[in-house]
């Protein structure tokens, strides 16, 4: 994939993730840096296979895992830990919907990529790093597509 591709393709899916109702405003949502400023949100690329199948006719699944990171205050209370957690469980939960409606960032002016497959959660939102107050929340996304 061409350089210009894949940054579309990656800020496509900034933009689709940014869409989530979950969010009371449009996140700023960079790539491969969080910062160090509360409400900072990151999609960071994961070392993963890229190529899933190869076709007969050339093309080929492929697929990119990314961490979806931010960092929240954190402190021993307990219902503002709950908010922080609960953020990342309704956007796993929109993420899903999304999926399940086979609803896709519009990848129509990529070149050479036929179709977004899956849009997925790997595994669930959990603390990655803390500190006394704050604390890096965070979990992984697939996404799968067939590229020609």
């Amino acid at each position: 994939m061409k350089k210009e591709n894949e940054e579309l393709l990656i800020n496509k899916i900034i933009d689709f993730l940014a869409k989530a109702d979950v969010f009371s405003n449009k996140p700023k949502i960079r790539i491969d840096y969080l910062g160090d400023k509360i409400d900072n949100y990151s999609l960071e690329a994961v070392p993963a296979e890229r190529i899933v199948k190869s076709f007969i006719d050339g093309s080929k699944r492929k697929q990119k895992i990314f961490v979806f990171a931010s960092r929240k205050t954190y402190s021993q209370d307990e219902i503002e830990n709950l908010e922080n957690y609960k953020l990342f469980e309704y956007l796993s939960d929109w993420i899903e919907e999304q999926n399940d409606d086979e609803n896709y960032p519009n990848i129509s002016d990529i070149e050479n990529i036929e179709e977004i497959e899956a849009i997925e959660i790997i595994d669930s939102p959990y603390i990655a790093v803390v500190s006394e107050n704050e604390a890096r929340y965070q979990m992984e996304i697939k996404i799968t597509y067939i590229q020609n």
